[in-house]
């Protein structure tokens, strides 16, 4: 697994081409045979004009990237399902499947939109049933920064409780087997009105001990990839400035977190689309056929979807 990205935000965000030789035959150029064997000196030689050595970013995705988007998806909880977009900026149901879709320039197939707001009334059993539809639809890769969300938040009797079934949902994601990004716990430290409630979060040390086991179980496993969520959420709730592939978001780009203090706004939703990308790239080389511009992934999602 390549290193821990910070999240919704540190972006690291190549494609790779086979050369090929050609006119192993030509006639040597003058000086003898053996005087120059570089293409481009050999071609000046004959009279022909010199000709670079192509762009690996300009050729395109490789197959190998063209392979990880043909069948994307998108699990997860409320953030991924887009929850209060519609009703606070967009007038338009938008999922984070929307802005991949919008970032993926290249050539790729349906995105599979399976996250769900209601995961937090049953974790466990949402959690299989969109595994399942990720399986039966063929995924090539999945993204799902807030799939583990409810898996330690929540009313649970106990602190080893909530451990238990991180556990138990790590286990069920290790059957997917194929490119996985996974956000790890933020720490939420005061009850969000109508959401979250005292109850339903960890201790401080719960959450340490569940990220530091997350990191663990995703080491062992070189499919899956980890966004840094607890990072992000950290610098928000300070007031420090967040950092999408190395460049600084601030308060004059505009909110990345909703009123209620929880769920990404439109901007927030484009930048945590890019930072999955971005651990993805780290092994695939996601050079080209990616929108990178934060700005012009969320504009344009924003337009496609507004202008229906």
């Amino acid at each position: 697994m390549r290193p821990l990205l910070l999240a919704f935000l540190t972006l690291h965000l190549a494609a790779c081409s086979n050369g090929s030789s050609e006119g192993e035959n030509l006639p040597s150029a003058p000086g003898g045979a053996g005087a120059t064997s570089d293409p481009t000196d050999r071609d000046v030689a004959l009279g022909q004009p010199a000709v670079a050595a192509p762009d690996a970013a300009l050729q395109g995705p490789s197959a190998e990237v063209l392979a990880l988007f043909q069948r994307p998806a998108v699990l997860g909880a409320s953030v991924s399902d887009g929850f209060g977009l519609e009703s606070t900026e967009l007038g338009v149901p938008a999922t984070l499947s929307d802005y991949l879709d919008t970032a993926l320039t290249l050539e790729h197939g349906p995105i599979g939109a399976h996250a769900d707001n209601l995961t937090f009334s049953n974790p466990m059993g949402y959690l299989e049933s969109q595994l399942k539809s990720a399986l039966i639809g063929g995924a090539s890769v999945v993204i799902a920064p807030d799939l583990l969300f409810w898996m330690l938040y929540g009313e649970r009797p106990s602190e080893q409780a909530r451990l238990e079934r991180l556990d138990a949902g790590l286990a069920r994601i290790a059957a997917l087997e194929i490119p996985t990004v996974l956000g790890n716990l933020p720490d939420i430290e005061d009850p969000i009105p109508l959401l979250i409630t005292a109850s339903m979060i960890p201790d401080p040390e719960t959450i340490a001990t569940a990220n530091a086991r997350l990191l663990v179980w995703a080491d062992e496993r070189e499919h899956v990839h980890l966004v840094d969520v607890e990072g992000w959420f950290a610098a928000l709730l300070t007031g420090d400035p967040v950092e999408v592939r190395g460049e600084i978001i601030d308060e004059s780009l505009g909110d990345l977190v909703q009123s209620d203090g929880l769920h990404a706004t439109s901007l927030g939703t484009a930048a945590l689309t890019l930072a999955c990308l971005a651990v993805l790239e780290e092994t695939y080389g996601l050079d080209s056929g990616i929108e990178w511009d934060l700005l012009m992934v969320e504009s344009l999602t924003r337009e496609r979807l507004t202008s229906k």
